[in-house]
């Protein structure tokens, strides 16, 4: 059933030898995904399969890419502390200072585009992770140095690029090394350390912002992702792995398959499949919600509470520790949901499955933001809309374990391409609209600016919906 040569991730079909992966529209004799799901929620015998590998060496390597994604998220968030610091030095207005955070968001969009499908197409994960962080590395440095705000911006796109491998292409580590139901407690603990990054970087940035200036919170992200490097090349196994079905799966899909050829595009081809496209869609209003929350917090609580960087830093906890918390445990949570219909269903498990995990916590979410948003606006206490960014933050990333576990699941053949093609959308579309949020909170007010967002998230949530019922049909629809 294993071939001896090759071999990895617990895929819901094929993956031959040769860099070889199944076109999207096989023959009808492919077999239900649920099916194989079924399959391949056991391990093969092979010791060469790193599913089968320790689980001290599993969540070893989970703690790395964890550690990855922490550096990702204090890349993204550290510079919201110091964006007044900048502006003043360069004498710069406020829309061009945002740039700096939202051309970081749009090359964390669009860059894993490349590093996916490398990725999948040359079978290999530890080289994209080498490479990718030399180039962050390395522009971290020139960002410390940069004289002219061109530069910064420059430099700062180019950052991004470095460090946006992990999160499309860690899906693919996960993928390769974790069984269908241990995935999103997996996907839960490396999103954890993307969040723990986003929970330190404006405490981290702020502080050093006031102490040793904001050149030095880049000098200080050379030398964190300076100690990656040398980690992942020397303590890192590539983890790829091709697995073939040989004894479950007809011949003829083997046969069939394609050698696939590196495009950076091809990732956005699986857009084009309905129950991912609208996943994805969905999630894009978590992320508009989130990063409009994050540029817009400096300005609401400098103007309204008078609070210093610092404290800036320090509000910042209230809704990380709840992305933190939430990713946990909400990808315990939806694993739990996932082997409970399992056993209801005599075995077989479908990947909408999982998204039961998530509907109380997508109707909390849009409403616990708007009401952020109207205590802003009333200047309330202090502590209500800290609260309320905890409450948002926490529901947020339940929903945010369930709905990124399911894109695994329903993609385990290029899983990392999926969650590049997700980033894409995501990420350049919340880059372009936080350029804006300072000109449309000054022209509708914040509570209307939350109230809008809350609700195209609400919308979004029949998305979710309508995946729930029609995902298993469009499925088996594109085998």
């Amino acid at each position: 059933m294993n071939n001896p040569n090759g071999g990895a991730n617990p895929s819901f079909c094929d993956r031959s030898h040769n860099n070889q992966t199944l076109e999207d529209n096989l023959p009808s004799a492919t077999l239900p995904v649920a099916e194989i799901l079924s399959v391949v929620d056991s391990t093969s015998n092979s010791n060469m399969d790193p599913v089968n590998w320790s689980k001290t060496k599993k969540y070893f390597i989970v703690a790395m890419i964890s550690y990855a994604g922490m550096i990702t998220g204090i890349s993204s968030s550290m510079l919201y502390p110091a964006l007044s610091n900048i502006r003043e030095e360069f004498d710069i207005n406020e829309f061009l200072a945002n740039i700096l955070v939202s051309i970081y968001l749009v090359f964390l969009g669009i860059s894993p585009l490349g590093w996916a499908s490398y990725s999948d197409a040359f079978s290999t994960r530890r080289k994209v992770y080498l490479t990718s962080y030399v180039l962050y590395v390395s522009a971290s440095l020139a960002c410390a140095w940069s004289n002219s705000i061109w530069l910064l911006i420059a430099m700062r796109g180019i950052q991004s690029c470095g460090s946006s491998s992990v999160q499309s292409v860690s899906a693919g580590v996960i993928s390769d090394i974790f069984i269908p139901s241990e995935r999103g407690s997996a996907y839960g603990i490396f999103y954890a350390g993307y969040l723990a990054g986003q929970m330190i970087g404006p405490i981290f940035g702020g502080t050093v912002n006031q102490f040793l200036g904001w050149r030095w919170i880049f000098g200080i992200c050379t030398i964190l992702g300076g100690i990656l490097v040398i980690l992942t090349f020397f303590f890192l196994p590539e983890t790829f792995y091709n697995r073939q079905f040989e004894e479950t799966l007809p011949t003829t899909m083997t046969s069939r398959a394609l050698k696939l050829r590196f495009n950076p595009f091809l990732p956005l081809k699986s857009l084009s499949k309905p129950h991912i496209i609208l996943i994805v869609a969905y999630m894009n209003t978590l992320a508009i919600l989130h990063y409009v929350t994050d540029v817009l917090i400096p300005r609401s609580f400098i103007d309204d509470y008078n609070l210093n960087s610092s404290q800036i830093g320090l509000v910042f906890l209230a809704p990380t520790s709840g992305y933190v918390i939430g990713s946990v445990l909400g990808g315990k949570f939806s694993d739990y949901i996932l082997r409970k219909a399992k056993a209801m269903h005599h075995g077989i498990m479908e990947p909408e499955m999982r998204l039961h995990s998530a509907w109380i916590s997508a109707l909390i979410l849009p409403t616990s933001y708007v009401i952020y948003g109207w205590f802003l606006s009333e200047e309330v206490h202090l502590a209500l809309p800290v609260t309320m960014l905890f409450i948002a933050g926490f529901n947020g990333y339940i929903v945010q374990s369930s709905v990124s576990t399911y894109l695994v699941d329903v993609s385990p053949d290029n899983s990392a391409s999926v969650q590049a093609a997700n980033n894409f959308i995501r990420y350049s579309t919340s880059g372009i609209i936080i350029a804006f949020a300072v000109d449309i909170d000054e022209f509708i007010g914040v509570g209307w600016t939350f109230t809008l967002a809350g609700g195209l998230n609400f919308i979004g949530f029949f998305l979710l919906l309508i995946t729930f019922f029609k995902g298993k049909l469009w499925r088996e629809k594109n085998n």
